[in-house]
């Protein structure tokens, strides 16, 4: 292995050869990370949707959109390794239609946040912010859409790896302020709430520090590197502190309570953009 990850962890250049058949280029595994998150999108939209309590037509397009675009762009994926003509048009189609998707997702949650025809004084406040639709939600589509397009994109490598911690950096700051707008809801009375403000404040600012840099240093990279691992480790971990508290009445499991109280599935946004950064320091050729 060679590369910027290895610069980081020098004994990861005498690892073994992995194999052709399996070991995959940076392009590649980002791919496969577009496709791991339209299905983690579909489901996440599901569980919001149907916590509203009531399904509206149009709001089963991102629930349907994340299932059948992870499905068109695995066979894209095969069939692009295989050499086939058709791979290229079916995933730039996917990656269309999932920032078409994001961005008419985005305008109808403002709409129906900001509450344009609302009494003057009552239309966009920090309460509607706070407890109305997520307005950071459906631009996760649109993200994957355009990490897609930097994958096809025939840009030198340097470039590229700017344009992926760049990529990275805007989603560590959606999961930065959709923490901070979540534990709004609790006054951020419990401490642990702060963690994954900070690791989340903390990986942006390293992020895009990298991003701006021309010359990275071996330091630099192991900063970001940490940051990355940071967001990935405290993910799980503040799922945990979710889940238990969730439990905290009688120890049962009440679904309603999973879905809104302290949705287990939410920190999980910070491992996702961990993981996303972290591949940035991948290989740039299988």
């Amino acid at each position: 292995m060679k590369g910027p990850l290895a610069t980081v962890f020098p004994p990861l250049r005498r690892l073994p050869w992995m194999g052709k058949w399996y070991a995959v280029s940076r392009d590649e595994a980002y791919l496969l990370f577009i496709i791991l998150n339209q299905l983690l999108l579909g489901v996440e939209t599901t569980l919001a949707h149907i916590s509203n309590g009531t399904l509206k037509p149009y709001e089963w397009t991102p629930i349907l959109f994340g299932p059948i675009s992870a499905f068109a762009l695995t066979a894209a994926f095969v069939a692009n390794r295989k050499g086939k003509r058709w791979g290229r048009p079916v995933t730039v189609a996917a990656l269309i239609g999932s920032i078409i998707v994001g961005l008419l997702g985005t305008y109808l949650h403002l709409v129906r946040t900001a509450r344009p025809f609302a009494p003057a004084g009552t239309r966009l406040t920090l309460d509607t912010v706070v407890w109305g639709l997520p307005l950071l939600a459906p631009p996760a589509f649109v993200l994957v859409g355009v990490l897609g397009f930097v994958t096809l994109s025939a840009r030198p490598v340097e470039q590229k790896t700017r344009d992926y911690i760049l990529l990275s950096s805007l989603g560590v700051l959606i999961a930065a302020v959709s923490t901070v707008i979540d534990h709004l809801r609790t006054g951020f009375t419990n401490p642990w709430l702060w963690v994954p403000t900070v690791v989340c404040l903390f990986a942006t600012v390293v992020t895009l520090t990298l991003a701006l840099i021309k010359t990275r240093s071996r330091g630099e990279l192991a900063t970001y590197a940490v940051a990355m691992l940071m967001m990935i480790v405290t993910g799980p971990l503040v799922s945990v502190l979710h889940f238990v508290h969730d439990l905290s009445v009688g120890n049962t499991i009440v679904i309603e309570r999973l879905l809104r109280r302290a949705p287990i599935l939410a920190p999980m946004v910070l491992a996702n953009y961990g993981l996303m950064g972290l591949l940035a320091l991948m290989d740039d050729e299988a």
